[in-house]
């Protein structure tokens, strides 16, 4: 008998399970209403109205380069913990954060110059590749990195860009959560309904029939979750536009050591998002074959998102290979802070966390794919 090759017929049927499934739509609403809500939030700062925002994306020193000129009328508006005196001048208020976020909250306000926030800023940069054990190769590598950026920075609020990085993390979060309450059931259906003999028994059975859920587990999480982020940018867009994202990412981040403005960096942590959203389907997908219960599944999940993303922060810098690795995983790489990870790896060459990252999830989603193929070949059906 010549056997029918049926995937695109499992895939579809696979999908429709999965869109059908009351958790997964419930989950899918709450997220996408969240995400709403957040879009406006993470914009105003909590501020009522948009009278604040205003004031810092319309501030007369956008564009202005920070400098001893810039500094010497900051001091002027400020009092010594660098607190705006005159209503009048809240639009200074942006720029008085990041010399703070430069020079160390609790620096008093009163002779800070230009220069000063550059020496300052090489300063801690190199503190903190002294903390992270790197070596003179990667010390080099920044430095040739540090040259490339154009300098004095050119003064930009930051309100929008911050309010984006904030959502795309918080999106990283919303994954796990659609993951584990869409995903959790796809293999464990197959147990708990008693049908293993009946579907193991076909002719597409296996292969197929695994794959299949693997490529509709996969399609439904990245549909959803670039349904959500559209919904993100759309509200942010429309309601505030998308002033300052081409700024540089040191007015965001001021000891990044990278040449890249918002807009690149919010473009790498899409990037770093899906291919890990990926992942996190491959092991979300890996757990519900190996355990074939819905409620473990998820559990097992999230239990696993929260003991990565807390080791991760939790490990000494000192251990670098395994806190290195951690700092390489979604959960805490989705951030933008990414670009204050100067560790970097070597791979025929030097490359940063957010260049390898893609690669190495895909590398990873395939060995996790292909170890539950093994393991859902040779699983033993129980006695129905």
């Amino acid at each position: 008998m010549k056997k029918e090759n049926c995937f695109w017929t499992l895939y579809k049927f696979e999908l429709r399970k999965i869109t059908r499934n009351i958790v997964a739509i419930v989950t899918f609403l709450v997220l996408l209403f969240t995400g709403l809500v957040q879009a406006n939030f993470e914009v105003t700062g909590g501020y009522e109205g948009t009278k604040h925002l205003d004031a810092n994306m319309n501030s007369v020193i956008n564009d202005r380069q920070i400098d001893d000129e810039l500094m010497a009328e900051l001091m002027d508006k400020t009092d010594e913990a660098g607190n705006i005196e005159d209503p009048e001048d809240e639009g200074y208020e942006g720029l008085s954060e990041w010399v703070q976020d430069v020079m160390g909250y609790g620096r008093v306000f009163d002779d800070i110059d230009g220069d000063m926030i550059y020496e300052e800023r090489t300063a801690s940069i190199e503190e903190a590749h002294d903390e992270m054990g790197l070596t003179q190769e990667e010390r080099d590598y920044w430095k040739e990195q540090e040259d490339k950026i154009t300098k004095p920075f050119a003064y930009r609020s930051d309100n929008i860009s911050a309010a984006i990085f904030e959502g795309i993390s918080n999106h990283m979060l919303m994954l796990i959560m659609l993951t584990a309450a869409s995903l959790s059931s796809v293999f464990a259906m197959e147990t708990q309904r008693k049908t293993d003999p009946m579907i193991r028994s076909t002719i597409n059975g296996t292969k197929e029939l695994y794959f299949a859920k693997m490529a509709a587990g996969m399609s439904y999480i990245l549909m959803s979750l670039t349904a959500l982020l559209a919904s993100f940018f759309a509200v942010v867009g429309i309601r505030f536009g998308f002033r300052g994202m081409d700024a540089a990412i040191q007015l965001s981040r001021p000891f990044a050591a990278c040449a890249l403005n918002m807009w690149q960096v919010a473009g790498i942590l899409l990037v770093i998002l899906l291919t890990g959203a990926v992942l996190t389907t491959a092991f979300a997908l890996l757990i519900s074959n190996l355990t074939r219960n819905a409620v473990a599944s998820m559990a097992l999940v999230i239990a696993a998102y929260l003991g990565l993303y807390f080791g991760a922060m939790s490990v000494p810098l000192k251990f670098r290979f395994l806190s290195q690795a951690l700092n390489l995983l979604p959960g805490a790489l989705v951030s933008s802070r990414m670009v204050y990870e100067y560790r970097l790896i070597h791979l025929g060459g030097y490359f940063t966390c957010y260049q390898a990252a893609p690669v190495i999830y895909i590398v990873l989603t395939a060995l996790l794919v292909t170890l539950g193929y093994v393991f859902y070949k040779k699983h033993e059906i129980k006695a129905n």
